[in-house]
This record gives structure tokens, C-alpha cells and sequence, in this order.
């Protein structure tokens, strides 16, 4: 199956070209022939970088410009979502928060379509519309064996939470976790530094249950990759640079804060045999799963594409 049939569709954006700078220009030259005013340079446009195929911006928080071929996956594939489908979801949310937002301003829970980088908290319940563009992009995800020439390492993809790669939060000085934390539980103290989580209360996406933090009791509340490591291994990370590995391990996009036995227990599995044990969000996970697959061009099992389609029914 092939997702895309056009360049337009490959892109998922439309070509800006050159029209608002080259109007602006010319506007700025008919005020200083006509009124002698000059043009205010902060109402300058720049072309949209995200329309070439494999260009985004550096704060776009998913792939690095100067990245290699093989760190950006299949030739030609956007690291931001794509695509008609993928289009859809990219627009901007009003309201929604950032981590080192106080909790108390912090929303209710969001949709996976309205946060296409994983920027805030998730994962909101799918409904109507949303469902049916959640079974297309699911429906449109190459399957694929999962099978790999080479073992899975986990070290492979970086060891610990490491930001010296290009995602959402890098550079802020905090470790991955304690900006997936933040974003994920309400109530959030953190200790001196501003980074380091100390303590919260997670409305646990998984199990539907209210679970406290404490960082005394580290394992009550776990990191998961909903999309597993190992699973992105056999689906085609492993031919991957290390730098793709790392930025894939630490991206926003694939991480959630959830009870920790239930993570045990998902282990590395797909949706087809580590379902969700709250039915209210299988097909946000689901969605979820399918975003993640999507944006880093990566094969889903064809038993794990009908688990999730069959979620979004």
C-alpha cells in the first residue's frame, strides 16, 4: 500500500512559494515612493519550510535538518505528520498548555488529533468526526512482518532520557521524563532546581484510575513508549542512525505517563494483544499508536492495524 499519490499529499502542506514576501516587498516599495514611510521589519514573512518534503523548522521538535537519509526514514517522508489525514490534525490548539504551566491552569485531557507533537496532556477521548479520521490513518499505515536482520538493543536508542537530539522540550535543561511528568499530572511539585518532579497526581490514561506520584515511590508511575522500542525496532528502526534512535525514544509524541504494573504488563506488545485496560480510550490509543507509526514512516502488524481499526468503530 502506498500512502501518498501526489507531492501535495507527500507534504501535507500547501506550497506557500514566494506570494507574502514578494507582496510585502512590493508594498514596502510603493510607501516609500508614495509616502516616504519605511517598512516595519518585524511584519516580515518567511516561507513556510515545512512545505518541502523533509525540511522542517529547528523548533518544530521532530527531526534535525542536517540529519542523514537513513535518520529520517523512508526517502522523501516529512518527521512531522503528512499526508491528507495527517494534514487534518495539525491544527494549532487554543488554550492548551506547556510544561512549566501552573497545573491549576492546565486543561482537561487532549484529543491525540489536537496535539499531532505530543506538546500537552493525552489522552483525550475520540469521538464522532474525529474517530473516522482516526480509522483513516490507521487504515493507510503500511503493514508490515516485523522482522529485523539485526538483534534489538536497547541501548541502541540512547541510554536514559537524553534531549541532545532535536524534540519537543529539548533544550530546557530538564530530562525528558520530568517534562513528560510535567505535562502529564496535575498538582506537580517540583524541587530547586525546577525540573526534577517530586510529586503529583496522574489521572492514568491506561486504567482510567487517579494514581499519586511520589518520587520516593518512582515505579507507582512509569514512562511508556506507546509505540515500543522494540516494536519500532522490527518495523523498520533498525535501519535507523543512532541519532534517528535517540529522537525517537525521547519524543513527546511516543511517551505518556501511566501506571506502572499495567506498563509492565503492555511489555512490548501492540494493541492486538496488550489492548487497553480502559475501553474509553482504545481508540485514542489506538490513534495515538498509528500517529507515532506514521510520522516516522514505520510497518504496524497487520493483526495490531485491525485491533486499532476495530477500536475506532
Amino acid at each position: 500500500m502506498t500512502r501518498r499519490s501526489s507531492s501535495a499529499d507527500r507534504t501535507g502542506w500547501r506550497r506557500s512559494g514566494r506570494g507574502p514576501a514578494r507582496t510585502l516587498a512590493v508594498a514596502g516599495l510603493v510607501a516609500l515612493l508614495v509616502g516616504g514611510c519605511a517598512v516595519d521589519e518585524t511584519a516580515t514573512s518567511e516561507p513556510d519550510t515545512a512545505t518541502r518534503p523533509g525540511a522542517t523548522s529547528a523548533s518544530d521538535g521532530r527531526t534535525d535538518p542536517g540529519a542523514t537519509a537513513s535518520d529520517r526514514g523512508a526517502p522523501g517522508r516529512d518527521v512531522v505528520p503528512s499526508g491528507p489525514v495527517a494534514a487534518e490534525l495539525t491544527e494549532p490548539v487554543a488554550g492548551r498548555t506547556a510544561p512549566g504551566v501552573a497545573p491549576g491552569d492546565r486543561p482537561t485531557r487532549v484529543t491525540p488529533q489536537d496535539d499531532p507533537r505530543g506538546l500537552h496532556r493525552g489522552l483525550g477521548t475520540v469521538r464522532g468526526t474525529q474517530r473516522a479520521r482516526g480509522r483513516r490513518l490507521i487504515v493507510r499505515i503500511p503493514a508490515g512482518p516485523g522482522l529485523a536482520p539485526t538483534p534489538y538493543r536497547r541501548d541502541a536508542f540512547g541510554s536514559g532520557w537524553n534531549e541532545s537530539v532535536p524534540v519537543a522540550f529539548a533544550g530546557n535543561g530538564c530530562r525528558t521524563r520530568d517534562d513528560v511528568l510535567t505535562r502529564d499530572l496535575l498538582r506537580v511539585r517540583r524541587d530547586a532546581d525546577g525540573c526534577r518532579v517530586e510529586s503529583g497526581l496522574l489521572e492514568d490514561p491506561y486504567t482510567g484510575r487517579a494514581i499519586t506520584f511520589d518520587r520516593s515511590r518512582p515505579t507507582a508511575v512509569q514512562i511508556d513508549h506507546v509505540v515500543p522500542l522494540s516494536y519500532a525496532h522490527r518495523h523498520g528502526a533498525h535501519a535507523w542512525g543512532d541519532r534517528r534512535r535517540r529522537q525517537f525514544a525521547n519524543d513527546p509524541l511516543n511517551l505518556l505517563a501511566v501506571d506502572g504494573p499495567t506498563n509492565q504488563r503492555k511489555s512490548d506488545d501492540g494493541p492486538a494483544r496488550a489492548p487497553l485496560p480502559n475501553p474509553a480510550l482504545r481508540c485514542s490509543y489506538a490513534v495515538r499508536f498509528a500517529m507515532v507509526l506514521d510520522v516516522y514512516a514505520l510497518t504496524v502488524a497487520p493483526e495490531d492495524r485491525t485491533a486499532m481499526r476495530d477500536a475506532c468503530e
